[in-house]
């Protein structure tokens, strides 16, 4: 697959954290991909454009990964996080998909952690309340009670799921799937909460 950006339509994208913590009165809130601002380039992306874009900002080098601060891969709203959460709810929309379509989408993930085991246990409970609070417009399968469901539900103690994570900011925070024989079952952020 050939990835080209586009530059016309912006590397640096439009940040508009102090407004969104302002809104959600907090800086730890979910952002659903419906609140990206229309004039963003990743507004309303279809899931092969959104795909492409992920792509490249996931070879961009930011604060997190030793680069430079970046606010298109760095800040709350910016670029990649926004382009993240669009591509789990694009995910999440017909569960349940088959893991080699998220991987068509969204390359292998970072890390693939096997449940039942103490890293996903770890992972389970790292993932906070803000990451499973519901908002207008997020699919089913969103946040944290439907990752703690699905690790659950599969075998009863999580015995033939595994979490993959997609690191966003480093292993700062990462977007988590569960993906089981069945496809991706439930996706959520594990924030670092600082």
């Amino acid at each position: 697959m050939s990835i080209t950006l586009d530059r016309r339509r912006g590397i640096a994208a439009t940040v508009f954290t102090a407004a969104l913590q302002t809104a959600c009165g907090s800086s730890q809130a979910p952002m659903p991909a419906a609140a990206a601002p229309a004039s963003s380039p990743e507004a309303a992306l279809s899931p092969a454009a959104a795909s492409a874009r992920f792509l490249v900002l996931r070879e961009t080098p930011g604060h997190f990964s030793g680069g430079r601060w970046r606010a298109e891969v760095d800040a709350w709203g910016g670029a990649k996080h926004r382009v993240m959460e669009q591509l789990a709810q694009q995910v999440l929309q017909t569960p349940p998909l088959p893991g080699t379509e998220l991987r068509r989408l969204m390359g292998a993930p970072d890390e693939v952690l096997g449940c039942p085991s103490a890293d996903c246990s770890a992972v389970l409970a790292g993932l906070n309340g803000a990451a499973g609070r519901a908002a207008a417009g997020v699919s089913p399968g969103w946040g944290r009670e439907a990752v703690v469901q699905a690790v659950s539900e599969g075998g009863g103690n999580g015995a033939g799921v595994s979490l993959w994570l997609y690191d966003w900011r480093g292993r700062h925070d990462r977007l988590v799937f569960v993906a089981g024989a069945s496809g991706i079952r439930a996706a959520a952020w594990f924030y670092a909460g600082e």
